[in-house]
């Protein structure tokens, strides 16, 4: 076994290994600091003690914690108070933590604040009269040597399911009460940045909704206005007098991709998929397939996407627009061409519109609702677009482009964060940084 460093000691993990800690740290199990409750089984509740959140009481379950283990009420329940009052031990406070015993078991969250009466389901523990610093706790739950000792744990047994006995021996390393502080202040002001971008992106992206909505259908400078139908039967908008209202058949040529699954290889030329068409309106290469050079100049002899040309999504998901980017890429099955008359409109400002609201509402009108969503080419080259000159166009692809590159640039400053705080949140719980 190897010797600590100085100033350091080793402890032995519960499962084998040892981790090499500062002196002055302690070691407890969970349940030596806190008291973790569950609902115990004969008193469970059925569909019969379900209320409406205006006259029954908050239950708290897997659903409430999100993947980034914060508390969310979007997704609650509610009960009776006789079912609420019949388990006093399992009732909620500030600072308490719930923790996922069945389902997605890693997930840990904090009850930051005042949420009023609440309880939990079967699916949670609650964790509570909290003898050390409930953040700090709160933050050690969440990390990697926590989940490895639930792993072991969990693997152990034949359903994946954390109990009170399982939870009750988690071994934590425990710093003087002024660094647990100032561990979870500085981790918490890190998810305090995390939450303020999140928030930028949030309304940014909502921002972004209404400027293409305006853009797509009023233009940069609204004039006089005329009333169109984008669909036969009920859609009904205003589009400025001097815009053209053209059928999608009219402006571009659309080629249906042949019905069979490309052969795939580890390299070659990349094959989009519907799972590659994000809505954003670009093809997400992170889990492309790729198929043969063959293959692909077999399939570019019915269809050929070039760069500019737009792709659709016919099912699974429907409604979906993306720009062709790079010169070669073979086209999967459900997944339409849509080739460009280049002097009327272009490929970025169709695809905008065809993943915008109005785009989106004549792919639902046409869908067929089956076992798969779907939409029929035939109804495809009904779409009704609205066409300002192209120099609108390049005008308002050019504001949509800034808004797009600011969410980018906002996104990658939150994914920094991100990385610092899973880089730095290991370090600091297990005395690797000390902030003395």
């Amino acid at each position: 076994m190897k010797k600590a460093k100085p100033g350091y000691k080793l402890v032995k993990s519960l499962f084998g290994k040892y981790e090499e800690i500062p002196e002055e740290w302690d070691v407890k199990k969970l349940g030596e600091v806190t008291k973790i409750k569950g609902r115990v089984g004969w008193k469970g509740y059925s569909t019969e003690d379900l209320v409406e959140k205006n006259v029954g009481f908050l239950v708290l379950g897997v659903n409430n914690i999100t993947k980034n283990n914060k508390l969310t009420l979007k997704k609650s329940t509610y009960i009776t108070k006789k079912k609420y009052d019949e388990s006093p031990e399992i009732k909620i406070n500030k600072e308490d933590i719930i923790m996922a015993s069945a389902g997605s078991v890693d997930r840990v969250a904090m009850i930051p604040s005042d949420i009023g009466p609440a309880t939990i389901n079967p699916n949670v523990l609650l964790i509570k009269e909290i003898q050390v610093n409930p953040f700090f706790l709160y933050y050690f739950l969440t990390s990697n040597f926590i989940k490895r000792q639930i792993s072991k744990n969990v693997a152990a047994t034949t359903i994946l399911h954390v109990t009170q006995g399982i939870a009750n021996p988690l071994k934590l390393f425990l710093p003087p009460k002024n660094e647990q502080q100032k561990i979870a202040s500085i981790l918490s002001n890190i998810d305090d940045l995390i939450l303020s971008y999140e928030n930028l992106i949030y309304l940014t992206k909502k921002l972004k909704t209404g400027v293409v909505q305006q853009l797509l259908l009023k233009g940069i400078n609204p004039t006089a206005s005329q009333k169109v139908h984008l669909h036969p039967k009920s859609i009904l908008c205003e589009i400025p007098v001097d815009w053209k209202l053209i059928q999608l058949d009219s402006i571009g040529k659309i080629i249906d991709t042949p019905h069979y699954t490309s052969p795939i290889f580890s390299s070659g030329i990349p094959v989009v998929t519907t799972t590659n068409c994000h809505p954003d309106g670009v093809i997400n290469y992170d889990s492309i397939k790729f198929t043969s050079k063959n293959e692909y100049e077999k399939r570019s002899k019915i269809i050929n996407p070039d760069i500019d040309d737009v792709l659709f999504t016919r099912e699974a998901p429907s409604g979906v627009a993306v720009i062709v980017d790079v010169k070669e890429v073979a086209v999967g099955q459900r997944i339409i061409l849509i080739k460009l008359d280049s002097s009327v409109i272009r490929g970025k400002y169709l695809v905008c519109f065809l993943n915008s609201y109005f785009g989106k509402l004549q792919s639902n009108s046409f869908s067929i609702r089956t076992t798969v969503e779907r939409i029929n080419i035939s109804d495809i080259k009904k779409f009704k677009i609205p066409i300002p000159s192209l120099e609108l166009q390049d005008e308002s692809l050019t504001i949509i482009s800034d808004i797009n590159n600011k969410i980018k640039k906002l996104e990658s400053k939150k994914n920094s964060l991100d990385y610092i705080k899973k880089s730095l949140i290991q370090k600091l719980l297990m005395g690797k940084i000390r902030v003395r």
